[in-house]
């Protein structure tokens, strides 16, 4: 076998082994329990539920929020894959670890894959794809935050761009076609991928067309990656975007607004992307300044200089002045891509990818500092979007830079020709410490990593699901402070939850009212308006329990047990360390004024999308408030006739009725956006269309 043969091979098990190694504890018994992995394995398990207990798929969800669609304001493809593996009898959670893990465990190979279609060679690229996936910004992301849909964008991001950089290189039609297939998944399995992605896209074109001067290429390329993904994902994303407008939540993401512009707030952004920071920026020095005589000149050191030192000045000033800092940056940041976009017109490089991997690291490390680093106001949607996202993004030009610097360190380029041929990768003892003492260092910082951000799974005590399995009384549960597993735990006493996970579904207005991402731990409102202002949200949903359906509250921290007092509730149990409430009065998902008026109503949830209600004896006209969250797509049929119906100050559904001896009340919620799959098969023959006539074109 030859020398080269095996020292893929080597690397390529290597690969395998940190997925298998860092994988590994997420498959240990209990539910993981990284930051967001309880947001993301409730949408596996409650259409396992709905689809195992009901016999459907459900469009509605009533376990979070007092009701919202379901798969309506997030992408849906990440969980309907992870479903479909659920569906083969390993079960939802065994299926959640597997995709998160095998999603996980073939991202540095893309990297790889990557790497080689931007035109680096094959050594470069491996060194590229292990200092990738032994950084400590992708161990956060995958084990700390467990972004589950990220994990799975990123290896189809990769794929994206080396499709469109292969076809702007050749011009194959199938590389477009290839491209715009892995757009519109993207689209559909996390839409804030697919917006950085676009950026990534408008630089890699802006590069090609100041090389090539070629219009039509770069129209085409935008068309086929662009503007057919939007087409064909149209049946999600035109109900998302409306909806979006619809729904007036005063929610942003806070995390863009970290101060990231000071001395401790810069180094928390760097030090997770790990040594493989410092490589790339060695190795983005070593292609401004190829050479200790051109280093030499004052000119030349005052540009290597000036940069850095503005943007580590601007760091340090702006914990005194703000405006002055961010003026700093702004002047380091477009200083230094001046100075590189000067040396890049003087060489004309052949290898325009180099650049855009540069202008990548450059750009969305700029991106990195948030609000306060001003270009990220400058993006559309800017309060939407993550910050910490362009961190994690960034890591791959990252890792692409530094495997070529540790390439021709290894391989000591720096020595003649005719030694490299003789001594080969590898082939001397210098380079071979060089790479011991390198892979050492990196992992050191994967065990680092790993022990700072791995938590360890857990499972929800046995005698909490006993609890509400033997109390089955109909009410929500208004959760304070409980670990995270309270967001799955409808899924195994099938008791709802006033609270949820994204603050984007919210549609109750008391609960859009808190500008906060969980109602559990209201941790921004602490932040800002401290202990008393998170303890009047809790009390405000307290007080207005039976408004909102809320029957039961658990409370998991003793501090917070004053709550409680002089409300109508009563102490149920404690099971460890949970405290339970349970209402005084019991608590009915309907209500009919006035009550005196009407004789039996039978009320009966059939599925998530299907509600009924047998009323009787009705002797004049009543009010009726089903206590659902009103959305588009919520059809009234009383006695199989369309009725209108309104919406409550709250945001319930209501409706009348006049005196009658009896009706059969349903109410349907029918699937937002259906109408709009003409506009996504629009879409495939727009794209078969393009695919054939310029196959046409072509001969």
């Amino acid at each position: 076998m030859k020398r080269e043969t095996i020292v893929f091979a080597a690397f390529f098990a290597g690969l395998l082994s940190i997925g298998l190694v860092t994988s590994a504890p997420l498959f240990a018994e209990g539910l993981p329990m990284g930051v967001d992995s309880m947001s993301h394995l409730f949408k596996i398990l409650y259409p396992y539920k709905t689809l195992r207990t009901q016999g459907v798929f459900p469009a509605w969800s009533s376990d979070w929020y007092g009701g919202t669609p379901f798969l309506h304001f997030y992408p849906p493809m990440s969980y309907l894959l992870t479903f479909f593996v659920a569906l083969l009898g390993v079960g939802p959670v065994l299926a959640y670890k597997s995709v998160n893990a095998f999603f996980y465990i073939v991202t540095p190979f893309s990297v790889y894959y990557l790497s080689r279609s931007l035109g680096f060679k094959k050594v470069p690229s491996l060194f590229a794809s292990l200092l990738f996936g032994l950084t400590p910004v992708l161990l956060e992301n995958f084990l700390f935050y467990d972004r589950f849909t990220t994990t799975v964008s990123v290896p189809l991001l990769c794929l994206f761009l080396a499709c469109v950089v292969k076809a702007l290189k050749s011009g194959k039609n199938h590389l477009l076609v290839a491209s715009c297939l892995l757009m519109t998944l993207l689209i559909l399995i996390h839409h804030l991928t697919a917006y950085y992605l676009g950026i990534l896209l408008i630089l890699l074109l802006f590069i090609s067309y100041l090389q090539t001067r070629d219009i039509k290429t770069t129209l085409k390329t935008l068309a086929s990656a662009v503007v057919i993904p939007l087409v064909l994902s149209a049946f999600w994303l035109l109900p998302f975007t409306e909806s979006t407008f619809l729904v007036e939540n005063p929610f942003y993401n806070r995390s863009n607004v970290m101060d990231f512009v000071s001395p401790e707030g810069f180094m928390s952004l760097i030090v997770p992307l790990g040594l493989q920071f410092i490589l790339a920026m060695l190795e983005i020095t070593h292609h401004m300044f190829p050479s200790r005589r051109l280093l030499a000149k004052p000119i030349n050191v005052f540009k290597l200089l000036f940069p850095s030192s503005s943007i580590i000045l601007g760091s340090v000033v702006s914990m005194w002045r703000l405006e002055l800092g961010q003026i700093l940056l702004i002047l380091g940041f477009t200083t230094f891509l001046i100075f590189f976009f000067e040396r890049v017109r003087k060489e004309r490089p052949r290898d325009v990818n180099l650049v855009f991997c540069v202008l990548w690291f450059i750009s969305f490390l700029w991106l990195s500092l948030g609000f306060n680093g001003v270009l990220f106001r400058l993006l559309p949607f800017s309060r939407s979007l993550d910050v910490l996202r362009f961190k994690f993004y960034l890591s791959i030009p990252q890792s692409i830079l530094a495997g070529n610097l540790v390439y021709r360190l290894v391989t000591n380029r720096t020595a003649g020709k005719s030694f490299i041929q003789k001594t080969r990768l590898l082939g001397n003892a210098r380079p071979l410490l060089l790479l011991i003492l390198l892979i050492s260092a990196l992992t050191a910082c994967f065990g680092v990593a790993r022990d700072m951000t791995y938590t360890g799974n857990t499972s929800i005590p046995s005698e909490v699901i006993g609890f509400f399995k033997a109390n089955s009384e109909l009410g929500r549960i208004l959760p304070i402070k409980c670990p995270e597993w309270i967001y799955v735990l409808p899924y195994y006493t099938n008791q709802p939850l006033i609270d949820g996970w994204y603050p984007q579904e919210k549609l109750l207005q008391p609960l859009l009212e808190i500008n906060d991402y969980k109602i559990n731990d209201l941790y921004s409102t602490l932040q800002e308006g401290g202990e008393a202002e998170q303890d009047r949200v809790w009390l405000n949903l307290i007080h207005k329990a039976s408004d909102l359906g809320i029957s039961w509250v658990m409370i998991g921290d003793d501090d917070k047990r004053h709550l409680m007092t002089g409300t109508d509730f009563t102490f149920a149990d404690d099971i460890e360390g949970i405290f339970i409430y349970k209402a005084v009065d019991a608590v009915s998902f309907l209500e009919v004024s006035p009550r005196s008026a009407v004789g039996e109503i039978g009320f009966t949830q059939l599925s998530p999308d299907h509600l009924t209600l047998d009323v009787e004896d009705v002797r004049e006209k009543i009010n009726i408030v089903v206590k659902m969250a009103d959305f588009p797509g919520w059809m009234l049929r009383v006695d199989d006739v369309p009725l209108e119906h309104s919406q409550t100050e709250i945001g319930f559904i209501t409706f009348s009725l006049p005196p009658r001896s009896s009706y059969r009340v349903d109410l349907t919620y029918e699937r937002q956006g259906l109408s709009y799959l003409l506009v996504s098969f629009a879409g495939v023959l727009l794209l078969a269309g393009f695919y054939v006539s310029s196959k046409i074109l072509r001969q």
